[in-house]
């Protein structure tokens, strides 16, 4: 509604309810009147500004659509356990999105909220995004060349990103002042992005697919902060709902800036839900995601120039993640020890697709990093086949010639891993070390897993995680409690849901 008409000669007192707390966002910053004309005032319209208004708090009314209803239940909009909900709860940031500039802005840059905010941006440059990724140092590294000029111009990236990079700080600096900049950081993202997605349009592919990079960023913040209760799942299943939308999309193409973010999203979307498979697929019904088309088919996403920064080659064994994972599901449910032939013709299959793998070849001037990459590769090689052989022999460890192949594969896990350390390749190790420790029985092996995890260079929580659990396996007198069957019992026992990143 237009304001009315202003007497000649005006009060002083009039004037000042022109000063009103009500105005726009914009003016308010420049200490200037505001008309409170909405969704433009005359001031923003006379100077060609962007206005911008605060949250109006108001009720949502229901939205049929899949996506919407993940984030209106509040269930699936968690929060890591290390967060403070006193800070959540204080914290009244939530951003508006743009078309004009096709990103999350507001007056208050995310880099300013608080008096450490440049602390957490200089760490994820030097720390956090280098223990994200497989690539060499000083190569294009998209946690790096992508994310970051990304979050100069978009404040829900900027505060994703320097959530992450605060949960990452905190376990080596847990003071005050950076635990409460972390958890103001991630309140404003989750905020925002309860309302985003309650409101996004397919057809602004912009916004949903950072709507998607800032769910992947709060996946890894969810997982490296040791939360146990399943809080990077519900961000998986809100980005899942995202992808299916723009996966056959005309409007997101690899040559465009939507698509090649989309593809680098893309990426971290099927690590994540593919190393998380170490239990039997449903097991743990929080923990379980819809094993989709295209987490069969990685090979596609090479069209995307960032493709390998995560998998660093070793997509081809990730995809065979799902079938092992409901092979396991088919022989726990088999009613006696002896397999079906059904399922005897699986394993053999799989075990000849694992064997016969070869990775990739990648043009690299880096012989040290190539060394290292063939080392890595054959760590998952060895520690899927120890995923297989747990899958479809889960009643037992006793039988000679089962229990002597995963001895050998054991060994060439830590073999190889050892000639791998130091290296960026140890940043998807956590499902090799989880799935083959499952199996130790020599106390010197355990012995390696459990000072290397828990003196992880990473200063990941997770890696803690991954330590209670295998000690946890270890002590546990069931012959049975071993692979994937074993993990998943000490788990629920325990309540332990924790994410693999």
């Amino acid at each position: 509604m237009s304001p009315a008409p202003e007497p000649s000669r005006p009060s002083a007192a009039k004037i000042h309810r022109f000063r009103s707390t009500e105005g726009c966002l914009t003016y308010r910053r420049r200490k200037k009147k505001c008309d409170e004309t909405k969704p433009n005032c005359v001031a923003c319209t006379r100077n060609k500004l962007e206005c911008f208004w605060p949250v109006e708090k108001r009720r949502r009314a229901p939205n049929p659509g899949g996506i919407q209803k993940i984030f209106q239940n509040p269930r699936n909009a968690s929060q890591p356990s290390i967060l403070s909900k006193s800070v959540i709860e204080t914290a009244d940031d939530t951003l508006e999105w743009s078309s004009l500039t096709s990103s999350f802005i507001s007056p208050l840059r995310a880099s300013s909220l608080t008096d450490v905010s440049n602390t957490l941006f200089a760490h994820y440059m030097a720390e956090t995004a280098s223990m994200l990724s497989t690539l060499p140092a000083g190569t294009n590294n998209p946690f790096l060349t992508m994310i970051v000029p990304l979050a100069y111009s978009d404040d829900l990236v900027m505060h994703a990103l320097l959530a992450v990079s605060g949960t990452h700080l905190v376990f080596r600096d847990p003071g005050t002042e950076v635990f409460k900049a972390m958890c103001h950081h991630y309140s404003v993202a989750i905020k925002t992005l309860r309302g985003a997605i309650c409101n996004f349009s397919v057809r602004d592919v912009s916004q949903v697919v950072r709507l998607l990079l800032v769910l992947m960023i709060l996946s890894f913040l969810e997982a490296i902060s040791g939360n146990d209760q399943e809080g990077m799942f519900y961000h998986l299943r809100a980005a899942r709902h995202l992808i299916l939308t723009l996966i056959e999309s005309p409007l997101c193409t690899p040559t465009d800036e939507n698509g090649r973010l989309f593809g680098f999203v893309l990426e971290i979307y099927c690590f994540l839900a593919l190393a998380n498979n170490i239990t039997p697929f449903g097991a743990i019904g929080s923990r379980t995601l819809p094993h989709d088309l295209f987490l069969h088919s990685l090979g596609k996403m090479s069209c995307f120039n960032t493709f390998g920064a995560i998998f660093g080659g070793s997509h081809g064994l990730f995809e065979l993640l799902p079938l092992i994972s409901m092979l396991s599901t088919r022989r726990v449910t088999e009613d006696d020890s002896s397999p079906s032939l059904e399922s005897l013709q699986i394993h053999h299959n799989l075990c000849i697709k694992i064997t016969e793998w070869r990775p990739p070849q990648v043009p690299s001037s880096d012989r040290a990093w190539q060394m290292q990459r063939a080392s890595a590769m054959e760590v998952w090689r060895n520690a899927v086949l120890i995923y297989l052989e747990t899958a479809m022999f889960h009643h037992t460890l006793g039988e000679a010639t089962t229990r002597g192949r995963i001895r050998s594969y054991i060994d060439a896990v830590i073999s190889n891993m050892e000639q791998v350390s130091g290296s960026p390749f140890e940043t998807i190790f956590l499902w090799p070390i989880m799935v083959t420790g499952s199996c130790m029985m020599r106390e010197d092996q355990r012995e390696l897993l459990r000072t290397g995890l828990r003196s992880s260079r990473f200063h990941m929580k997770h890696c803690l995680q991954g330590a209670l659990l295998l000690e946890l396996v270890w002590k546990e007198p069931n012959e049975r409690i071993f692979g994937p069957f074993g993990l998943s019992v000490m788990m629920q026992k325990h309540g332990i849901n924790f994410g693999i990143a």
